[in-house]
């Protein structure tokens, strides 16, 4: 486990060490220790109160924050108006959300697009109050579950099919 210094505002983690550069701290590439330097004011949020060190609950925190962010800035990259035109009616959100939504929709068709619609529909109505990147999480997750039940379905009812032929002959 490295060492590392959390924000208790924010939960950004300071794992590097600050040197000082021409009269002025910068970041630099070595690992942070305990004797080391961090800025006095957290980058992200400018609070001054760190916890010292950094917890592994934190430093998971900070990780899973950033891989929720990589895939709402994936999804959210390019416009799908195919995928826009499946996003249900009740669907109230920012412009962000309903691109990412429109971009995983969008290969979608028939009773597994249906099935994503209601999923969505479903976590739009849960009236949480969270930031885009959780909400891009959620309707990720809701999509994806339709889409695997959707699969189970179809492979049962083949299978069902292949059972009935079989007795047949």
């Amino acid at each position: 486990m490295t060492y590392a210094v959390c924000c208790k505002k924010c939960g950004h983690i300071e794992n590097t060490a600050w040197i000082e550069h021409e009269g002025r701290r910068i970041p630099s590439a070595e690992p942070l220790t305990p004797r080391g330097h961090v800025p006095i004011y957290c980058q992200k949020c400018g609070e001054r109160d760190w916890r010292v060190p950094a917890t592994a609950d934190d430093i998971t925190d900070y990780e899973a924050k950033n891989v929720r962010l990589a895939r709402a800035t994936e999804l959210c990259r390019s416009t799908n108006l195919e995928g826009l035109l499946k996003i249900p009616e009740e669907v109230r959100a920012s412009a962000e959300v309903k691109n990412a939504i429109g971009n995983l929709l969008a290969p979608l068709e028939g009773e597994t697009l249906r099935a994503a619609q209601s999923s969505c529909i479903k976590v739009a109505r849960s009236g949480l109050a969270i930031s885009m990147e959780m909400w891009v999480e959620y309707y990720d997750k809701a999509i994806a579950k339709a889409v695997q039940d959707a699969i189970r379905a179809d492979v049962k009812t083949k299978a069902k099919t292949e059972v009935k032929t079989k007795v047949s002959a």
